[in-house]
């Protein structure tokens, strides 16, 4: 099956969810992302943050957070511990610590357009949205404004964007979508995450 025909049915699909699925579910703790989709081998891969993105399977010698303290037990290392704080999605930094904000450009393309900024002295354009992010109760996978997120090839690893169908199926070629699965983690280690 062709992934434009694959795109077009998950459109239809995500258009024809009922309200209660998409109930928002509050969650105060922090979690990590794991791929809930059994597509190209990902399925229970976390996400891990580096360089101003998100992404999955990233190799271990890839990863750079700098994390306060060691792990401990139920810790997965390599994993990015995140908080949503009122529609907003935040890499964890310990405690009260949010400055490192995820934010979609409108305007890149869907392979591109997710990246994570520090608050304290990046100011994003006005292109890019920071509200819009909760953990749909019928899946318990995160979401930004009803649309499913894009692992898309690069280095070696998956790069995760939005998909908004900002770009052409060739720009969106071998990106594969998926629902990423909340999985709260009381054990998370405060961590900043490098950037571009």
């Amino acid at each position: 099956m062709q992934l434009t025909t694959i795109f077009t049915l998950l459109a239809g699909t995500a258009a024809s969810v009922s309200a209660v699925a998409l109930t928002p579910r509050a969650t105060s703790r922090n979690f990590i992302l794991r791929v809930q989709d059994d597509q190209a081998g990902l399925r229970g891969q976390v996400l891990s943050a580096s360089k101003s993105r998100l992404w999955v399977s990233l190799p271990e010698d890839q990863q750079d957070a700098q994390c306060e303290k060691g792990p401990e037990a139920g810790w997965i290392k390599g994993a990015a511990a995140l908080f949503l704080r009122d529609s907003e999605l935040f890499l964890y930094g310990g405690g009260d610590h949010a400055v490192q904000k995820f934010g979609v450009d409108r305007q890149a393309n869907d392979r591109d357009n997710l990246k994570y900024f520090d608050t304290t002295h990046d100011n994003p354009s006005d292109t890019v949205v920071t509200r819009g992010w909760y953990i749909d109760s019928g899946r318990n996978a995160l979401a930004f404004s009803g649309a499913l997120l894009l692992a898309c090839p690069e280095s070696g690893a998956y790069t995760v964007g939005v998909f908004q169908g900002k770009s052409t199926p060739e720009d969106r070629a071998n990106c594969i979508p998926f629902h990423p699965e909340v999985v709260e983690n009381d054990a998370s280690v405060p961590c900043e995450y490098s950037e571009e």
